[in-house]
Formats: C-alpha cells, structure tokens, sequence
C-alpha cells in the first residue's frame, strides 16, 4: 500500500481484488519457504504478485516517484501506525486477561478470538500496552522492539526511567539499546 497507494486508492476495486485472493494459500507457501526468507517477506512478495497482476490492466495506475525524503516519512508514518494498531490490540488482549486469569481458557480465546497461537506474543501484546498504552509521547517516538524491551521485566525500573527521559528528550532509542543498559546478572 506504501509503495502503490493508487491502487488501495481504487476504492471497490481494491476491495474486489484483495478479496479474490486466497490469503490462506499464500500463508501457507510463505511459511514453508520461511528457512529461505522471513515468512513476512514472503507474504508481503506473493500478495505483491497477485496485486500487480491484478491491476496490470490498468496503465494509470503507477507508483509515483517520491524523493528518499517522502519514502523515509511515508515509512516512519507506517511504523508508527503498526506500533498504534499493537498497542490497541495489546489493549484489548490485557482486557481479556483481566477477566479471565486461567491461563489455558486464556489461551484458548485468544486463539479463537485473534487467531494468536503464540503465548509470548499475546503476553508481550498486553504488557506493553499495559505499561505505554496511555503513553503516546513514548509510543509514538520509537519502535515496537524498543517497546518490547522497554516494558520487559528484565529491564528495571531505574534503566526504564532513564531511558525514557531520553525518548522525551528526542533521542532516538532503539531495543538494542535498551537491552545494552541493562545491568548483567
């Protein structure tokens, strides 16, 4: 979409064609080529096949040129808006957890419910958004793995504070980081 916005700008026709393809069978052969190339990568090369496809009959429908400067921006909006959708979705997991606490119909929910089979993911999901859900100043200055980090209960209280004094400060943090200031055990 970032790189062919006219074509998510296509209205019903977007809508037409992405529901025409069978995001189950792409699921499938990205993850048993995942020890070539990361399943992500695969997912995201093979919807661009179908998409291109589909929308090579239409000739006005060209990425426009954008300078380095537009691409950088256009990506950092697209993070930040990835990192926003997570710490909802962590929001809404942390909600469930707070009514159900039996691990294993927990478990079984979020399974059903968000189709997450991942119990770390799910767990990391609700803990970050329990720690910076209703801190948008952190949340929106660095990327999820800083969060992730960030609100790990490895990282304590004091290296958390400091670094986050830096994130407010404008200084651009990043999960390595975060990691490298924690004390060794």
């Amino acid at each position: 979409m970032l790189a062919y916005p006219a074509w998510a700008d296509s209205g019903l026709r977007w809508f037409e064609v992405f529901d025409g393809i069978n995001l189950g069978a792409i699921q499938r052969q990205a993850k048993a080529n995942r020890d070539a190339c990361p399943q992500r990568h695969g997912i995201a090369t093979l919807l661009y096949r179908e998409l291109s496809e589909a929308f090579a009959e239409k000739p006005d429908v060209v990425p426009p040129k954008k300078t380095a400067k537009q691409r950088t921006e256009e990506l950092a909006a697209a993070k930040a808006r990835i990192v926003e959708q997570r710490i909802e979705f962590g929001e809404q997991l942390a909600a469930i957890r707070d009514t159900e606490p039996n691990n294993r119909r927990f478990g079984r929910i979020v399974r059903q419910q968000f189709d997450i089979h991942c119990g770390t993911e799910a767990a990391e999901l609700a803990r970050v958004a329990r720690v910076y859900g209703s801190r948008p100043e952190i949340y929106r200055a660095v990327s999820w793995q800083a969060l992730v980090q960030l609100s790990s209960p490895s990282t304590p209280e004091s290296v958390r504070e400091k670094i986050e004094s830096r994130i407010l400060e404008g200084e651009r943090v990043s999960g390595a980081e975060v990691i490298r200031a924690r004390p060794y055990p």
